[in-house]
């Protein structure tokens, strides 16, 4: 298809005219077909070199949020950069602003200008448009580089932070977003029930779609359009279909997308590493632009390959000994290898690189940092605790995890019990990238649960309860006998109705 070239170079203003210096600069609007809108974009470093295409996210600033990115990349790479349709200096329409059409966008402009496989780079909308493009077009994508990625978690979960920003957005680059969060809260405030009601999400639904509703109920336009079908989106299945290496770059502060969505991301993407940049914000690419551009370079040359898996492999322990915490005060740590590790009244614990048989906690608070439990009845017992778990793998014959009336983080790890997997009582849990199995993976009873790119895998069942629950997903898996579904927002259960 043939690129109309609507102007050239004379448009280049502000911070893009740094860009005038680069080796066979360009910067041109074009006539995309997909949403029928002139896009602006850029072109730096010579058309032999290996192609790298960036998609900015949210903001006003288009391409130019990677300003301290293009000069370097153009050195050894061919860049298209590209404001996409209704951001920066491209065309902004009433029309539907969605993952689905931008990735379409994306891909007919690569395909315009080189046959050979991208570098896609993309941050928060710009990541998750990557993402969609990777799993529809994998032969179009060789690496992925995803920073800050919006969108991934259910809807209401992003609400809560995107509510929390447009309240308090914190340091002034977050700012920049504000605009294109703060029409999108307005029009979910005013309907009663939020995301968790399903008529409230038909009718998003209907807005985004229908062009009469999103001129009446969209005014700010174009950048409220994009942010709607960015949160009514779902990538369960795109993660499912992504095998390309991916850099997941995430900052530790970010105050709109939570770390731990990078870090469902690199449990989900076979092949990916995370890394966190501090005190980056959202836009760690403006905020940190030397560390960021480092890691950026780095993956382009040497691309990310998972060397280890994220969840250790279970160890046995063959010594008997036991190790104990009771009733002290100061700062404990406790490594090495046991038989039962009992924590109580301790409000300072830190068990890392640990395998022990058991371990009992009681009105205790403990970190839990590679920690493998098994070879016994039952595995970990916590009772009125606060605990948090990383990368841990806990077994059990009876069950991996019994929590009571406590308050349970788990990321990147396991819980596996012949009878059940994790039983959650009168307990608030958080699950992130852990899988639970078992003859019947998690039990809850008058339990909180929020779990986050989570795998349940049960024989009789996956998911059971004592009494009638709504449980929070997102972007996990649950298999069994009967079923293998996706589960992506509020999932009710009832002792009648078990998955």
């Amino acid at each position: 298809m043939l690129l109309t070239i609507i102007t050239a170079c004379s448009h280049f203003s502000g911070p893009i005219s740094e860009y005038k210096s680069l080796p066979e600069i360009s910067l041109t609007f074009i006539a995309e077909p997909i949403l029928d809108s002139r896009i602006q974009v850029l072109q730096a470093g010579s058309p032999a070199l290996p192609p790298v295409v960036l998609i900015h996210g949210l903001g006003d600033e288009g391409m130019n949020d990677w300003k301290h990115l293009i000069p370097l990349l153009a050195e050894h790479y061919h860049v298209l950069a590209l404001d996409l349709p209704g951001f920066g200096a491209s065309e902004r329409k009433n029309v539907l602003y969605n993952i689905d059409n931008y990735a379409d966008v994306v891909k007919w402009l690569m395909d315009t200008h080189n046959p050979a496989p991208y570098h896609i780079i993309g941050h928060s909308l710009g990541g998750a448009i990557a993402m969609r493009l990777a799993a529809k077009y994998p032969a179009r994508v060789a690496t992925m580089i995803l920073a800050d990625v919006a969108g991934i978690l259910y809807r209401t979960t992003i609400t809560e932070y995107m509510f929390r920003f447009d309240e308090d957005p914190g340091d002034s680059i977050t700012r920049i977003f504000q605009p294109f969060t703060k029409g999108l809260n307005m029009l979910l405030r005013s309907m009663a029930g939020g995301f968790g009601d399903i008529r409230i999400q038909n009718r998003l639904q209907r807005i985004l779609h229908d062009p009469d509703l999103r001129r009446k109920y969209l005014p700010a336009g174009s950048n409220v359009i994009a942010a709607l079908g960015l949160v009514l989106d779902d990538f369960s299945k795109d993660l499912d279909n992504i095998d390309q290496p991916t850099l997941i770059i995430w900052s530790d502060n970010d105050n709109i997308t939570p770390l731990r969505t990078g870090k469902l991301l690199e449990h989900k993407l076979k092949h990916s590493n995370l890394k966190i940049i501090h005190d980056g914000g959202h836009a760690p690419m403006i905020t940190r632009p030397e560390t960021f551009n480092h890691l950026v370079l780095t993956a382009l040359i040497s691309p990310p390959m998972r060397s280890a898996p994220l969840i250790p492999l279970p160890r046995i322990s063959t010594n008997p000994e036991p190790a104990y915490c009771l009733y002290q005060d100061e700062p404990v740590t406790i490594s090495g290898e046991y038989g039962h590790v009992t924590i109580d009244h301790c409000p300072n614990v830190t068990l890392r690189n640990l395998t022990a048989q058991q371990i009992t906690i009681n009105e205790s608070t403990v970190e839990m940092d590679n920690i493998s439990v098994g070879g016994s009845s039952w595995g970990m017992l916590v009772t009125e605790s606060i605990v948090t778990i990383r990368r841990s793998y806990l077994s059990g014959e009876s069950f991996g995890l019994l929590a009571e009336e406590s308050r349970v983080q788990i990321e990147q790890s396991a819980s596996q019990g012949f009878w059940y997997g994790a039983i959650l009582a009168d307990s608030v849990v958080d699950l992130t990238g852990t899988i639970i199995s078992g003859d019947n993976a998690l039990h809850v009873i008058d339990s909180e649960l929020l779990a986050t790119g989570c795998d349940l895998l049960g024989k009789t069942a996956a998911l059971s309860t004592a009494y009638p629950a709504t449980l929070m997903f997102s972007v996990s898996r649950l298999h069994n006998n009967l079923q293998d579904s996706y589960l992506h927002g509020p999932v009710i259960v009832t002792p009648e109705k078990i998955r």
